[in-house]
């Protein structure tokens, strides 16, 4: 083990309280993204689905001035077990806290082929692969959409 059972319970939180402090004090926003997120916070629910901590989340939000177009957070630490994606029960746990559950009227955008692609495809629920790199799709990968630049989803959608 890498801290050998040295560690204490008081010294694991302090540790955990810097890295929760640390992640809420790097927000480096996607190009397009307050654009992007208030046209869309017009027209459709948005929802933030993470593996990250949900405390953060707001914070970040707030940094770069979205939180007022965000509808909801889900996050991997408000399930019982911790699950996260890109396993189907994730996306069935995200449903249930919405309480909305049409596969056929949901969207996953992300950047991630193997978190949101690949929990879309798990789920059978539509993605969109946001391919900011412009990067070669992998053949086990199916988005339904691909865009390379977030302000595409304005004519897309």
């Amino acid at each position: 083990m890498y801290f050998e059972g040295k560690i204490s319970l008081e010294k694991a939180f302090e540790i955990n309280d810097l890295f929760l402090t640390s992640l809420n004090e790097i927000v480096i926003p996607i190009d397009g993204a307050y654009e992007t997120l208030k046209y869309l916070h017009d027209k459709y629910r948005l929802v933030i689905a993470t593996n990250g901590p949900n405390i953060t989340v707001e914070s970040k939000l707030g940094k770069i001035g979205c939180l007022d177009f965000i509808d909801a957070v889900f996050s991997a630490d408000m399930t019982k077990k911790t699950v996260t994606k890109p396993s189907k029960e994730y996306f069935e746990k995200l449903k249930e806290y919405l309480k909305f559950y049409s596969n056929r009227r949901m969207l996953i955008i992300g950047d991630s082929l193997r978190s949101e692609i690949q929990g879309g495809m798990n789920a059978g629920i539509d993605s969109c692969w946001l391919n900011r790199n412009n990067e070669e799709l992998p053949e086990q990968y199916e988005p339904t959409m691909i865009i390379n630049h977030l302000h595409q989803l304005t004519r897309k959608l």
